[in-house]
């Protein structure tokens, strides 16, 4: 059972932000005291009423441990209750041959044409300062980050001995057609070695 999950945006004071650092949300305040210690951070004097509580923390980067290729997940989703693994398809009709091409690259090509899945990639792991913190999540729908999920668990598969893995944010300015330059932000993930 996941203590919290990471995440890089969210709504403050009723508008949308996107983060350059980690924000870690948790259902006990106790564990987002312990990672505002760990990863910096200054704990919200008060959350929005139904808000979890959470930190910004001051950690663009975070080393991670996973415990095998059960930690890592990749689908593919084109609609709600519609799931496939390049292979078989599976929603409500029941499973069928999938229609997504298996290539990463021409199922990029056919999502931007409105024919194919879109991403989504997740993670359980343990803190690597930290790991008896407990089990934290982290899920994104980002074309690069599924496919960085996608070669690790590959190798999770070949050796799947508890492996240390940095999760990261980069930011990357962007010049809009306006001429108004933005900070864009992705999740990365690498893998380190065998965790010791």
């Amino acid at each position: 059972m996941p203590v919290g999950s990471f995440r890089y945006g969210g709504v403050f004071n009723s508008r949308p932000r996107v983060l350059g650092t980690w924000l870690v949300t948790s259902s006990d305040a106790r564990i987002v005291g312990q990672v505002a210690e760990l990863l910096g951070g200054t704990l919200p004097g008060n959350h929005d009423d139904g808000q979890e509580p959470y930190v910004i923390t001051g950690a663009s980067e975070v080393d991670v441990l996973l415990a095998g290729p059960e930690a890592l997940d990749v689908d593919w989703r084109s609609q709600p209750g519609h799931v496939c693994d390049g292979g078989v398809q599976h929603d409500q009709r029941g499973s069928r041959p999938c229609e997504c091409p298996s290539d990463l690259d021409d199922r990029k090509t056919a999502a931007r044409v409105g024919h194919g899945c879109r991403p989504r990639a997740r993670a359980c792991f343990r803190l690597l300062q930290s790991p008896v913190l407990g089990t934290f999540t982290f899920s994104s729908g980002n074309r690069a980050f599924a496919e960085q999920t996608s070669r690790a668990l590959i190798s999770l598969r070949r050796d799947s001995r508890p492996t240390c893995a940095r999760l990261s944010l980069q930011r990357t300015p962007h010049r809009l057609r306006s001429g108004t330059t933005i900070a864009y932000t992705r999740p990365a993930l690498a893998l380190l070695g065998p965790a010791a």
